[in-house]
């Protein structure tokens, strides 16, 4: 039987078209500003408010830019200048009572997570210092005054390294870290000016 080369054709660049796998997408960028890339699937492109923003992506932001990502969930997600986040894990499965959010994060971000997140939900994020898991909460993390800093500002959030563990229970509870083997510094409640100056990291204003 004789091929029709026109048909072969348009089959061709069907196939080429679509995807082999979709990106799941997971949320979107909310508000934008200076220099912020994604890279998801092997493909860069720039991040702006309105745009998708996908499981496994790869998120950096550059000097003096600001990056906010809502997540279908609700929870809000703000990257301060030369941050990057990848989005390791995200489930949201509300009626079966499952929610997950994990995170690999380096630079300075603030985490407030969804009124409708369940006491189950599992939020944990990565750093260079610590691991931070939170429960219900809104706070921030970052390299501040030399060092690593983790600030609630509403909740509780643990953090665990290799050389211990501290929580924060407080609204305006600091502890500041050295390295992911050196176990976190005591708790402290931060002076007014370094909160102002870690909330300002991420800041819009």
């Amino acid at each position: 039987m004789r091929r029709d080369p026109r048909l072969a054709a348009v089959c061709l660049g069907f196939l080429l078209a679509t995807p082999v796998q979709a990106a799941t997408e997971v949320g979107a960028v909310t508000r934008a500003r200076g220099d912020c890339v994604g890279v998801s699937e092997g493909t860069t492109r720039s991040l702006g408010a309105g745009l998708p923003v996908f499981l496994a992506e790869e998120i950096s932001t550059g000097e003096a830019a600001r990056l906010r990502i809502t997540f279908d969930d609700g929870t809000v997600l703000t990257l301060g200048e030369r941050a990057r986040v990848v989005i390791d894990s995200f489930v949201y499965q509300p009626d079966d009572g499952l929610e997950q959010l994990l995170l690999t994060a380096t630079g300075p971000f603030r985490l407030a997570t969804a009124a409708l997140v369940s006491p189950a939900a599992v939020i944990n994020v990565a750093t260079p210092a610590a691991v931070l898991g939170v429960r219900g909460t809104d706070y921030w993390g970052g390299p501040i005054d030399g060092r690593y800093g983790v600030l609630v500002l509403e909740g509780v959030v643990t953090v665990a390294n290799d050389g211990g563990e501290v929580v924060l229970s407080n609204p305006g509870e600091g502890t500041n870290l050295d390295s992911f083997d050196v176990a976190p510094g005591a708790v402290t409640n931060w002076p007014a000016d370094k909160v102002l100056r870690a909330l300002d990291s991420v800041s819009f204003n």
